[in-house]
């Protein structure tokens, strides 16, 4: 995707169009665009887990503590990403107003902790994932020739993928995974520039934060009747974009 978008953009900036090779004045920023998107993002991701079993017996998932465990991680994720985005501009002149809203797909967001949580050497593992993020932004700019800077705001809704698993020596592990759509906002800042009539270039800082994620699983038995305890992951996700992006004027 990455050599496809520079593709584009050397396209764009070589071969100009004709019927628009004279030199743009007072440009007209109204109208609908569509394009594609790649970045990078870095944040925060702070994950906290607990189980309990009801019971404490010699055939339980256990812990050092007895039958109960937590841990809560902070860890740092950077990610590349890659989507689309869709733009919808109204020019009045001193001001620009629109919506735009962009859908990405992360390339690799994926927090992962794993410990030895008994002194059987059984293991936990809790893995949590930013599968793809979407925006839906009102923006508000001021154009000045070809250039357009802006600000943006909006919510944000993120799909998050966790996964548990439960290794118990001894016995076959038992994973856990669940898919969850995830509410938030993101805020951004940006300025897009016209390289012709029908192509523009962008940049944009934006600023997401999610809300948390909660996901249970209730005590269940397996291979031989041990008992996998009931546990309770929660995620919490926030993080800062610098992306690009390559449109096309549609009207």
């Amino acid at each position: 995707m990455k050599k496809i978008f520079i593709y584009l953009m050397f396209f764009v900036l070589i071969f100009p169009n004709n019927s628009n090779s004279k030199e743009l004045k007072s440009p007209s920023w109204t109208g609908m665009y569509a394009g594609i998107n790649i970045g990078q993002s870095t944040g925060d991701a702070d994950i906290d887990y607990s189980q309990k079993v009801n019971f404490c017996g010699a055939n339980n998932f256990q812990s050092n503590s007895g039958c109960s465990f937590s841990k809560d991680v902070n860890n740092e994720i950077d990610s590349l990403f890659t989507g689309a985005n869709f733009t919808i501009l109204q020019d009045k002149g001193a001001f620009v107003f629109g919506i735009q809203a962009d859908l990405d797909y992360n390339l690799d967001s994926k927090d992962r902790f794993s410990e030895v949580i008994s002194g059987y050497g059984d293991e936990l593992i809790v893995e949590t994932e930013t599968v793809a993020t979407s925006s839906f932004k009102m923006l508000f700019g001021i154009p000045h020739d070809n250039f357009l800077g802006y600000v943006n705001a909006g919510p944000a809704v993120a799909l998050i993928d966790t996964t548990t698993t439960q290794n118990a020596i001894g016995y076959i592990p038992k994973t856990i995974e669940n898919y969850s759509f995830v509410p938030g906002y993101s805020l951004g800042l940006g300025a897009k520039y016209k390289v012709q009539e029908n192509w523009l270039l962008g940049a944009e800082y934006s600023y997401t934060d999610l809300a948390e994620s909660r996901k249970e699983s209730n005590l269940s038995f397996c291979c031989g009747g041990i008992a996998y305890p009931d546990s309770i992951t929660k995620s919490n996700y926030d993080y800062s974009s610098l992306k690009l992006s390559l449109s096309y004027k549609f009207n």
